[in-house]
């Protein structure tokens, strides 16, 4: 036929129809369609999953243009986890596995929804990381609330989030600092996580420790590696510690003991995986390797970042981490700041942002104007300020800190001149 000779296929031999040319234009038209998913509104989360069931079929008939419409509906879908969470019955029974069931067909409309999503974005990298957010998202939804704890089928459904999450990072994300941001990303849903068993939490970390030593670039190994140990030391957030303001007519010595209930149950559930052995290990893994790392600036700014975080894990009160520690620690980033002063570093280190001709990165590290060097005696030395502010507020006994007094973070005079 003339439009074969013109090189173009039949309809039929087309499994779904072929978006047009103009990708601005198509974006900014399938933008605004996306749009109308957040006006769905049903007269309850039920009737709500099956408008948005009904959306996504019709959506479906737009082939590859459901990389646009398709992530409005992942998202309107996620946030019915939270309606349904304060719909679930007080006692087991009928009522309860409808409720269950309800839930397990919202988990199951959204891994169907991102999986086509992938399917047909014939591999592009930014849809692939979408997806991977959207499962993380949904993953996250799953796996904090309380109405959702010791529900096996809902653990489940979060863990397999996650894992099409890992699936997602092994067979389409292949750029080295993409693959360190979505580890990252994966670190902080399973850091927000309250919900999953010892044995699925402590796999969906070794899984995040493995993928970490693979990537390319040592500090992102050694960066992966320090924040993992943050999975094994988790505190509940100062703002659930705050009680809620009295409403007129409520008996405040009830709410303060509601209160007082609902932060116990919960920070049994965030700390319930902690483990200071374990966080030393990955400090001392991460610490290993920034050492390896060949530019000396680069090996002490990795060392300061270290220090960061082994000071908040004593303040945090993980009892692995000790002052000995700290200070050998301390010991090491003032020894190694002697080879420092003779490399020349002149530029400072290049990041994503800088690579592409003035066009800013929001996920880029931070790269300052000054020479590495400078700027990494002064992260080092506006660190040792604060473990000594944190000495002051423990020494005064305003604040419910532990002991610092052991951490020598003082210098002397000829030392601290030396390095400006």
């Amino acid at each position: 036929t003339q439009a074969g000779a013109l090189g173009y296929a039949a309809a039929a031999d087309v499994p779904y129809p072929v978006s047009p040319f103009d990708e601005d234009e198509l974006a900014e038209e399938q933008g605004l369609l996306a749009r109308l998913v957040h006006l769905i509104r049903g007269p309850d989360v039920v009737s709500q999953l099956s408008l948005l069931t009904v959306a996504r079929d019709a959506f479906s008939q737009g082939g590859d243009l459901v990389r646009y419409t398709y992530p409005a509906v992942v998202a309107g879908a996620t946030r019915l986890l939270g309606p349904f969470a304060t719909m679930k019955p007080e006692e087991d029974g009928a009522a309860h596995a409808e409720w269950l069931k309800r839930v397990r067909q919202l988990c199951r409309f959204i891994q169907a929804t991102i999986s086509v999503l992938v399917e047909r974005s014939s591999g592009s990298p930014l849809v692939a990381e979408l997806a991977l957010q959207l499962y993380l998202a949904s993953a996250q939804a799953a796996s904090m609330s309380p109405a959702f704890r010791n529900e096996q089928a809902l653990e489940e459904a979060a863990y397999e989030f996650v894992v099409q999450a890992f699936t997602i990072y092994e067979e389409h994300i292949n750029e080295s600092r993409a693959q360190y941001q979505a580890l990252m990303l994966v670190i902080n849903a399973l850091h927000a996580s309250r919900n999953f068993s010892a044995e699925n939490y402590e796999t969906l970390v070794a899984k995040c420790v493995q993928h970490g030593s693979r990537l390319l670039k040592r500090p992102d190994q050694t960066r992966v590696a320090y924040a993992c140990a943050q999975l094994w030391w988790k505190t509940l957030p100062d703002s659930e510690l705050i009680p809620p303001p009295f409403e007129p007519g409520q008996d405040e010595a009830e709410v303060e003991r509601a209160h007082a209930e609902r932060v116990d149950h919960e920070r049994s559930a965030i700390e319930q995986h902690n483990n200071g052995d374990k966080v030393l290990a990955h400090l001392q893994r991460s610490l290993k390797v920034a050492d390896s790392c060949l530019d000396p600036v680069l090996s002490v700014r990795l060392f300061v970042e270290l220090l960061n975080q082994s000071a908040m894990h004593y303040e945090r009160r993980c009892l692995a981490v000790t002052p000995k520690y700290i200070n050998d620690l301390i010991d090491l980033i003032r020894t190694s700041t002697a080879s420092i002063e003779a490399f020349d570093t002149s530029a400072p280190e290049p990041t994503r942002a800088a690579a592409d001709a003035g066009v800013a990165d929001v996920n880029a590290l931070y790269s300052p104007e000054t020479p590495m060097s400078t700027y990494v005696l002064q992260y080092f030395q506006r660190t040792l300020e604060y473990i000594q502010s944190r000495k002051d507020l423990a020494a005064s006994g305003s604040y419910n800190l532990p002991d610092f007094s052991a951490i020598r973070c003082e210098e002397p005079e000829d030392e601290r001149s030396s390095y400006f």
